[in-house]
């Protein structure tokens, strides 16, 4: 893989040459059970953090200019994660 120069690279050659593992379907089955979970946490999270960001850009203004105060600001917070 010295074949580049200063940058190291890799061509199509050098790539076809490597040894490549190919799982039976009971460990693709394994490893889709464990990561399927990851997935499904990695959905919340995101949907969870778009809540969040589209709470704090409407709340935030109306704290700052004093339009709403914080026990109200509580409140649409709690019901906006029911």
């Amino acid at each position: 893989m010295n074949t580049d120069g200063a940058v190291p690279g890799l061509n199509r050659g050098n790539a076809y040459r490597l040894p490549v593992v190919i799982p039976d379907a009971s460990v693709l089955n394994v490893f889709n059970e464990v990561t399927a979970k990851l997935r499904v946490k990695i959905f919340a999270n995101e949907q969870q953090a778009q809540t969040l960001t589209q709470l704090r850009d409407t709340l935030l203004p109306r704290l700052i200019s004093g339009q709403l105060r914080l026990p109200e600001a509580e409140q649409a917070v709690e019901e906006a994660l029911l």
